[in-house]
């Protein structure tokens, strides 16, 4: 009995001590991996101060040194912040060390529509910029005309144009625009379904609605070219960054494919059609992407329908990589 009850001693410091063993030794290793990490995440990025640069551009909003074993750059993080069609896009870049490849990007926040622009953050559009020499531009995106300079003389006759591709609600827009006597005198924008339905018409049966109350689509459509024909320009529609305009009352339609479609056919008016100038693509936005001079770069694919979407996607990703070039010149 004696011999049990020693027994049952011994066991239990045997238990207490490894207990406290344990506890001790977990205490310890913890401290040394979050020492660890700490040290490792200081170690990896150094914040670069983005305000020292004399007129930083709004879209960047916070930049980063990717160091390498030995303290070196090599790379660097840059998020920025563009316009979406629904609002903020949030991307985070991660360029190589000389800073004109992308190795990783990541779509942080967005409000794109789901199914649509939102496609943005998924693999088979990401993966088109890594390891690519940059900048990039979107294939076949048309850009934007320049109107014909103040005083031009427009050739009298009946001017139409169609976008390449349907919309993001799946409407291609149309324009036919006549000039009688030098003057825009009609402008007749109209959209068509995937079946060749007019949207005009839709509208005007009650077919395609928007709101239950406010003018139909028509109505705002044909107040537009009542306002064109007005001021025989487009220039006092002003529409900002999702398209909208005050303009004119009652609109409350997105007005950019409008503005790019009439626009395209005073080009043509004006006897300045060229073998590039091409109808209104699939947003009717101008082409912002890719703007660095360096000749070189890379094409890739939008979002099919989405191409404010896919355009906020490349101007982010153009005012990353002009921010880390600049910011690698102040470095030589």
């Amino acid at each position: 009995m004696k011999d049990n009850g020693w027994k049952g001693i011994i066991t239990l410091v045997i238990v207490t001590i490894i207990a406290f063993g344990v506890i001790l030794g977990a205490n310890y290793f913890g401290r040394g991996t979050a020492g660890e990490t700490e040290q490792s995440v200081a170690g990896e990025q150094k914040e670069i101060d983005i305000n020292s640069f004399g007129n930083i551009d709004p879209a960047i909003q916070s930049a980063y040194r990717i160091l390498d074993e030995q303290g070196n750059a090599g790379g660097y993080k840059v998020v920025t912040k563009t316009k979406g069609y629904g609002g903020d896009l949030l991307l985070e870049l991660i360029f190589d060390k000389n800073g004109d490849t992308i190795t990783r990007m990541e779509v942080l926040e967005h409000n794109e529509t789901e199914g649509l622009g939102a496609l943005i953050k998924e693999p088979a559009f990401l993966e088109q910029f890594k390891n690519v020499p940059l900048p990039v531009t979107l294939k076949n995106a048309a850009a934007e005309p320049e109107l014909p300079a103040e005083g031009t003389a427009f050739e009298d006759g009946t001017y139409t144009v169609e976008a390449d591709q349907p919309d993001y609600n799946g409407y291609r827009n149309t324009m036919k625009l006549t000039i009688t006597d030098g003057k825009i005198t009609e402008v007749i924008w109209d959209a068509l379904d995937a079946e060749g339905k007019s949207k005009r018409v839709l509208s005007d049966n009650g077919e395609y609605v928007m709101t239950e109350s406010g003018p139909t689509w028509k109505e705002q459509a044909e107040a537009l070219a009542a306002a064109v024909i007005e001021n025989q320009s487009t220039d006092f529609l002003s529409p900002d960054d999702q398209g909208k305009t005050d303009a004119v009352a009652g609109v409350s339609i997105s007005i950019t494919d409008f503005v790019t479609l009439v626009k395209q056919c005073l080009v043509q008016a004006a006897g300045m059609q060229t073998e590039g100038t091409q109808p209104a693509d699939t947003a009717g936005t101008a082409d912002t992407a890719g703007t660095s001079d360096n000749g070189t770069g890379t094409t890739v694919d939008g979002v099919s329908g989405a191409t404010i979407s896919s355009r906020a996607v490349i101007e982010g990703i153009d005012k990353g990589y002009t921010f880390i070039k600049n910011y690698l010149g102040t470095l030589s």
